[in-house]
């Protein structure tokens, strides 16, 4: 089941230009020829958003869902923006849970939110998750590795510092997205080149480790923007999980924990 879902996926209703091209009907088959039988789409939703894409997007899952029965099953959330320091979202929560299947939220971490010197950037950031995480109407927190966190505080994060937020997501039945290892190693070396290789995955393999640990449930996502990855075109984006879920079976994943919107 590991390789049959993708839940971190845009579209051309993300309105970037990395996903120009990537149709919802290129996603459907995308999908069947790769195996994958569950997709979450995650289209942006900033501040400046226009809600109405999300009724045009579901008129055309809706008529591709029942076109591709028994194949493949899309859901339609979104990545919604954590906009400031109080946790706010970009969303009106009440108008999002009447648009989408399940709410999903990032929490793409700025240093200068808080306003104040002395801070200590991985308590804040884990503090900031932890309110997310209690917060009733929201289901998944999208890649919550903290990556951009390590690197704005300039130090890892701490097997007790993810604990501490993960323990959380259990306590309130939450959601932890996965993100693929190689495209979130590739953005934060290859692109940014914000951290050496081997950081990555150290701090990466603490976070998976703690996620199969304390039995938190989980979803796997690419962050895809389109077929193949726009600044590499000869590696695969869309659907491509294949080291977190080696990672994950190394370290003894309780497959069942694997959330679904069906279940």
């Amino acid at each position: 089941m590991l390789n049959e879902v993708d839940f971190h996926v845009h579209s051309i209703y993300s309105g970037e230009e990395q996903c120009k091209g990537f149709t919802i009907e290129r996603i459907f088959r995308l999908a069947e020829e790769l195996g994958i039988r569950y997709v979450g789409l995650t289209d942006h939703w900033h501040t400046d958003t226009d809600p109405s894409i999300f009724v045009k997007e579901r008129r055309e899952v809706e008529k591709l869902n029942e076109a591709y029965r028994g194949r493949v099953k899309v859901f339609i959330s979104a990545e919604i923006d954590v906009i400031d320091h109080e946790c706010r979202l970009a969303a009106d929560l009440d108008l999002a849970k009447k648009l989408l299947d399940y709410i999903s939220v990032s929490l793409h971490y700025n240093p200068k939110w808080s306003g104040k010197a002395g801070y200590d950037l991985i308590e804040d950031a884990v503090s900031m998750t932890i309110r997310l995480l209690e917060e009733p109407d929201i289901t998944v927190i999208l890649h919550p590795h903290m990556i951009d966190v390590a690197y704005y505080a300039g130090k890892p994060v701490t097997r007790s510092a993810f604990r501490e937020f993960i323990e959380v997501a259990v306590d309130n039945k939450k959601v932890l997205e996965i993100p693929e290892l190689s495209m979130v190693r590739a953005y934060y070396c290859d692109v940014l080149k914000w951290l050496p290789p081997s950081e990555v995955r150290k701090q990466y393999e603490v976070f998976i480790r703690e996620i199969v640990r304390s039995g938190c449930l989980f979803t796997l996502g690419s962050d895809a923007h389109n077929e193949t990855r726009w600044f590499d075109n000869d590696r695969p984006w869309f659907g491509y999980l294949e080291e977190t879920i080696a990672l994950l079976r190394k370290y003894g994943v309780d497959e069942g924990n694997l959330w679904l919107p069906i279940r």
